[in-house]
């Protein structure tokens, strides 16, 4: 079995069709921050998947917690093609005042989706089923 394509298919893949499907792509720095390591031992297989610690705010709704900063929204203003239509200052202003959009709307309902315990659990369960099923039918030889 292969862990990390198993990772990328059933986390890393919906978690970018998340994002794009929520139009959280302007910068693009958040969907190209996703990536995995992987590390294969004798005893063990680990996949690691790594995105901006933004991610989490994004999903809760909690960018109050750490709000972006004047240079970030200027960033967003531009990718955005709102220059000269959108004051980065009133953006922030309003960021911390009444939070983002996603602050009121109390998250994303797609990434937490893809960002939950359980969701985590059952891919861990189906590599385990998928081990299981590749073990019972090795061939087994004594020497």
């Amino acid at each position: 079995m292969d862990l990390e394509a198993l990772v990328d298919d059933e986390f890393v893949q919906p978690l970018r069709g998340a994002i794009v499907g929520d139009n959280l792509i302007a910068t693009r720095q958040l969907i190209e921050s996703i990536h995995t390591t992987s590390n294969i031992t004798a005893n063990k297989q680990e996949v690691k998947v790594f995105a901006m610690a933004y991610i989490l705010e994004l999903r809760d709704g909690e960018q109050y917690k750490s709000p972006p900063t004047i240079e970030d929204i200027k960033e967003w203003v531009i990718a955005k093609g709102l220059d000269g239509i959108l004051d980065p200052w009133a953006v922030l202003a309003t960021i911390k005042t009444e939070g983002t959009t996603w602050d009121r709307k109390g998250g994303s309902a797609k990434l937490q989706a893809v960002l939950n315990p359980e969701n985590v659990q059952r891919i861990m369960n189906t590599a385990i089923a998928e081990t299981l099923n590749e073990i019972s039918h090795t061939q087994w030889q004594l020497l």
